[in-house]
């Protein structure tokens, strides 16, 4: 804004101390009435600058901002509201601002604008983020509501017989006891006991039937299984009650041996005399006398054996052996009715012997001869007397072979051959004495 130093008017709306400033009195200016007065200097208060014409007063910066300037000199109020960028008064821009849509949950009262509380109902559609809900205090939660009131959900911690694995909820059954009232079709009137048994009744249910005494058994009375008493029932071995059986009586000595064909089990009944033995004859178990006329006696590990044999024909005879084991060197001699003793050969030669081992081979032979050398105490007319040395527990086996020993082609100072038969066939090595009498 400018204005002419030399204004009355508006120099008389000064006041003493601006006049003052100014340089003018209060009747006007210091020159003329109405001519220019002089020129006003910026003195030491800076308010007002004239320009140098004298003619205009300019606002100083400091008084007045350039934005001010800019609306003071506008040449009317539009021009104003056109450097301030303001509409006039009743447009959109200056009246009251309202609220729109259907949610309440925010509320405006003049210049107030007041925030509510949202209602999920009404307010909200669509679902809500998982995240956006408190997270659980702790692993393995359910959501719900405890008993009693209504209210805001809580956390339900898993009870017994539930399990969670991952977002998997699991019940188990409970542990309960069998005879219990959880099943319906149980008779709980009888208590669990050592040796109960469940059973069906005519109820119908099941129920736990406890044995009374000792040595009971189950049985079905024609309605319900109870326990009770073992009937005795008796009858005959070979009988009738028995359907693979021919029946008949006990009697002394009779065995019951598998019969031939569908006979099944029958007696055999005892033979009428001594001296027969249980054999097989291909197609049944029969009593009959041995029919070979071999004996045969394995070792103990059953990998050798001597066997006797009768000789063909001739008569039958009794050979009664000692009670006893013989002494070494000893041999057995027959009193001419069968009875066998130990005896030692006669002395003689200046007692000189050898022991001779002789093989019958790996089969079975009558036969077997050895060739003695190395004896320088034989003469061409010695006489030798050969003996089976039987080993410990061979004594008998040697006896039933009843070995018969000669000696032949003897050489002075050299040795002779040994010859022993036996009537029964044997097989392996066994030892002589040879001694010259």
């Amino acid at each position: 804004m400018s204005f002419r130093a030399d204004d009355p008017v508006r120099l008389r709306k000064l006041s003493a101390v601006e006049k003052l400033k100014l340089g003018v009195g209060s009747g006007g200016g210091t020159g003329a009435q109405g001519a220019p007065g002089p020129p006003l200097a910026d003195g030491d208060y800076g308010d007002i600058v004239v320009s140098g014409a004298g003619t205009a007063i300019n606002l100083d910066a400091t008084v007045v901002t350039a934005a001010a300037k800019t609306v003071l000199d506008d040449a009317n109020v539009a021009a104003m509201r056109a450097t301030l960028g303001v509409d006039a008064a009743g447009t959109d821009n200056s009246t009251n601002v309202t609220l729109g849509g259907t949610p309440t949950y925010i509320t405006i009262a003049g210049q107030v604008i007041t925030r509510g509380k949202v209602d999920l109902t009404n307010s909200v559609t669509g679902d809500l983020p998982l995240a956006n809900l408190a997270p659980a205090s702790a692993e393995k939660k359910l959501l719900g509501r405890g008993a009693g009131v209504a209210g805001d959900f809580e956390e339900i911690a898993l009870g017994a017989n539930l399990t969670m694995t991952g977002t998997t909820l699991a019940a188990a059954a409970p542990a309960h006891a069998i005879v219990s009232a959880t099943h319906s079709d149980m008779d709980v009137s009888a208590a669990l006991a050592q040796g109960s048994v469940l059973v069906g009744t005519s109820f119908p249910a099941w129920k736990a039937l406890t044995p009374v005494t000792a040595n009971h058994v189950l049985k079905f009375n024609g309605t319900d299984t109870v326990w009770g008493t073992t009937p005795t029932v008796t009858h005959d071995l070979l009988s009738a009650t028995h359907s693979d059986t021919t029946a008949s009586a006990a009697t002394a000595g009779a065995l019951i041996v598998g019969a031939s064909g569908a006979g099944g089990w029958a007696k055999l009944t005892a033979p009428g005399t001594s001296f027969n033995f249980l054999t097989f004859d291909g197609t049944d178990t029969t009593w009959g006398p041995l029919a070979s006329s071999e004996f045969t006696v394995y070792n103990a590990a059953v990998t050798a054996y001597s066997r006797w044999r009768r000789a063909a024909g001739g008569v039958s005879h009794d050979l009664v052996l000692p009670n006893a084991q013989g002494a070494a060197s000893t041999f057995l001699k027959n009193d001419g009715a069968g009875n066998l003793t130990w005896d030692a050969p006669a002395a003689g030669g200046a007692g000189n012997s050898v022991t001779v081992t002789v093989d019958f081979g790996s089969s079975f032979s009558h036969f077997a001869t050895v060739a003695v050398t190395g004896q320088a105490w034989v003469a061409a007319g010695s006489e030798i007397v050969a003996t089976v040395l039987s080993a410990t527990g061979k004594g008998m086996e040697d006896a039933v072979l009843s070995f018969s020993a000669s000696v032949s082609s003897l050489v002075a100072a050299t040795g002779f051959t040994l010859n022993v038969y036996t009537p029964v066939k044997a097989k392996g090595t066994y030892t002589f004495s040879c001694i010259g009498v």
